[in-house]
């Protein structure tokens, strides 16, 4: 009989580790409920240290969103929103030298 491997669900089941969610040995890293409350900052800002994924779905509507828990998810935010912001003061310095 071939092994069966214990049932994974959810949007990051290939990343999970430990029991799958079904199991009697408990819930895997990242088997928390998305749509909690106290994952959600403001209720937009999805942040869950214990999930391992860095795209969950937004809670309102079809859109994805970030898990702000994760480093690489942080550093691309900062990275967006200093490139943004030196944007802007560039975009600003040059229309102003041209008065």
């Amino acid at each position: 009989m071939a092994h069966r491997h214990p049932r994974r669900e959810g949007k990051a089941a290939n990343r999970l580790r430990g029991a799958g969610a079904g199991d009697a040995g408990g819930g895997a890293i990242g088997d928390a409920d998305e749509s909690d409350d106290s994952f959600w900052a403001w209720g937009l800002f999805y942040h869950n240290p214990n999930d391992p994924s860095y795209f969950v779905g937004n809670r309102f509507g079809v859109n994805i969103g970030f898990n702000y828990a994760r480093p690489p998810v942080r550093i691309g935010v900062a990275a967006a929103a200093a490139a943004l912001a030196l944007s802007y003061i560039w975009l600003t310095n040059l229309f102003v030298s041209m008065l």
